[in-house]
């Protein structure tokens, strides 16, 4: 009886001291700093996002909301963990801006007592599509604010300039404008620029969207 009691609290040291995914006892610090860029409306690159709450989970815990410990970055986006021990973890961060959803989710394993990490939050389309328009000159340069008509129907993009479209995108200073959660078909682009009060430049083209997921791109080249 006393041999079986011994064995039964070896066992149980052996398991406790086994680290587990939630175990937070170690002596690994990690030190992250978190970043957003927006590779779509390319904007000015990796940029540190301030306040923005960064999430440790389980390595399985891809598709749910659990998470062993959470961090919200400082004002220059620097984070920390503390107590991790040398096992897998998932570190997690999303943001939704101006209709995008930008993400960063990463196994990793802490393998020295001073981790540093970098998180880059980009463009996610694993839940819906996006199709971004691009309208340039014919040096590829960007033109901005054009108004560009979408159409469903072939017929009424080739008999009409605008008259009858499913929907309008306006081109931001960029030359760029998206549109995110299209059903897939094909869909047909009239775009439209006003170089003087006497002379239009216009361009008709089209674009297939496949799935319900995904990044779809066209650019409309105005010559």
């Amino acid at each position: 009886m006393y041999r079986i009691i011994i064995i039964a609290i070896v066992t149980l040291f052996i398991v406790h001291c086994n680290p587990g995914p939630d175990d937070l006892g170690g002596d690994i610090e990690l030190n992250g700093t978190v970043y957003i860029n927006d590779t779509v409306r390319g904007f000015a690159g990796e940029v540190a996002l301030p306040k923005q709450v960064v999430l440790l989970k389980r390595p399985n815990d891809n598709n749910s909301l659990n998470y062993i410990y959470a961090a919200q970055s400082d004002e220059f986006g620097n984070f920390k963990f503390t107590n991790l021990s040398p096992i897998e973890y998932r570190v997690y961060s999303t943001l939704v801006r101006d209709g995008l959803t930008f993400t960063y989710d990463t196994v990793f394993t802490p393998a020295t007592s001073a981790a540093s990490f970098k998180a880059v939050l980009y463009p996610d389309f694993s839940n819906y599509n996006m199709l971004l328009v691009r309208t340039t000159d014919i040096n590829g340069n960007p033109v901005p604010h054009v108004k560009v008509c979408v159409f469903t129907s072939g017929l009424l993009a080739a008999q009409h300039e605008c008259e009858g479209n499913s929907f309008t995108l306006t081109t931001d200073q960029y030359g760029k404008a998206f549109f995110t959660q299209l059903p897939p078909a094909k869909y047909y682009l009239n775009a439209r620029d006003s170089v003087s009060a006497t002379v239009d430049i216009r361009v008709k083209d089209s674009v297939e969207i496949t799935s319900a997921t995904g990044y779809y791109s066209k650019t409309l080249s105005l010559q």
